[in-house]
């Protein structure tokens, strides 16, 4: 199968085309012929080395985690799905895999992709949707509640655009930052009030919140801190690497519980089935910033790179978006 795969730490031009062996599932796996694979940050920053410190990851690797296809084999220990079956997920950090062909991923990790929602927009979801949900109902971060203040910083990104309609449902006060030319789009998903975080700083515009959902970290997280309700949470998806303990006394300061999503941890398959069964009925929306053939990964990583996507962007892979009717 042909996959793209770091030799060594660096840019996304590392990215080589390569031909390697199809994975085979193990007992607790499926083995997915893929359609699509989301493009997400952390894709480009694992290839960085940004995680060398503490996650090892064996050369060559191949990146991404978001996926989209068709089950072709399921392991011996496997229910729930079968040969056939439309699906999505996220595959799990510390393997990644799927800007290839094919991957092998615990069926734990695995729902079935709506069958209203094509392929290759069922991959822009898993991580960033479940990142999302992590951090604005998480009961141990946002815990977004009715009536609410939610200042949701980064609101046109892949992860943006779920937090905002999450913090939506549960009927909170929403306000996101973002570009002048994404205000329109930012309403659309329910954002109460926009900030262009170009034009002002959002700490001289927005009124007292009593959370922050923080999508962007350098510092805007210490700076979002002051504008929080004593009581009040600041959940963010960005671990500052040099800065966490000034956060932390800023916070403690202002009366304000300071938590740090891991999607390594953080993950609830309970909430994954929810969003599959919103994206089913239409609750949920997502959008596409851009497709690249799996050959263009390099491409992909360095727009996604640049900080500024609205949604998210998918690479588009092999033969299956066209040999499958409805993806």
């Amino acid at each position: 199968m042909h996959a793209m795969r770091y030799h060594e730490f660096g840019s996304p031009e590392c990215l080589q085309d390569d031909v390697v062996e199809r994975p085979r599932p193990a007992q607790d796996e499926v083995l997915i012929e893929l359609a699509a694979a989301g493009v997400n940050p952390a894709d480009w920053q694992l290839g960085a080395g940004y995680a060398r410190g503490f996650l090892e990851l064996p050369m060559p690797f191949i990146p991404g985690m978001d996926f989209a296809g068709v089950v072709r084999e399921v392991g011996s220990g496997v229910t729930g799905f079968a040969i056939g079956d439309r699906v999505f997920g996220a595959a799990l950090i510390a393997r990644c895999g799927t800007y290839a062909e094919y991957v092998a991923v615990p069926a734990a990790i695995v729902e079935h992709a709506p069958g209203n929602l094509p392929l290759y927009m069922a991959a822009a979801v898993p991580l960033a949707a479940q990142t999302a949900w992590a951090a604005t109902i998480g009961a141990t971060h946002g815990n977004v509640r009715a009536g609410q203040r939610v200042l949701i910083q980064g609101g046109a990104g892949g992860t943006g655009m779920f937090a905002i309609q999450f913090a939506k449902q549960r009927g909170a006060h929403v306000i996101a930052t973002g570009s002048a030319g994404n205000h329109d789009w930012l309403r659309s998903l329910g954002a109460n009030e926009v900030v262009d975080y170009s034009a002002v700083r959002f700490e001289d515009v927005v009124d007292p919140v009593d959370a922050v959902i923080d999508l962007v970290g350098g510092d805007v997280t210490a700076r979002s801190i002051p504008l929080i309700r004593a009581g009040g949470v600041l959940a963010s998806i960005v671990r500052p690497p040099d800065s966490v303990a000034e956060c932390e006394a800023v916070a403690r300061r202002h009366d304000v519980r300071l938590s740090f999503v891991d999607m390594s941890v953080d993950r609830d398959p309970a909430a994954f089935n929810e969003i599959a069964r919103q994206l089913g009925s239409g609750a949920l929306k997502v959008a596409l910033s851009e497709t690249y053939p799996l050959r263009q990964a390099s491409q992909a990583l360095a727009a996604s790179r640049t900080g500024h996507v609205r949604g998210k962007i998918v690479l588009t892979i092999g033969s299956l978006n066209q040999a499958v009717g409805t993806i």
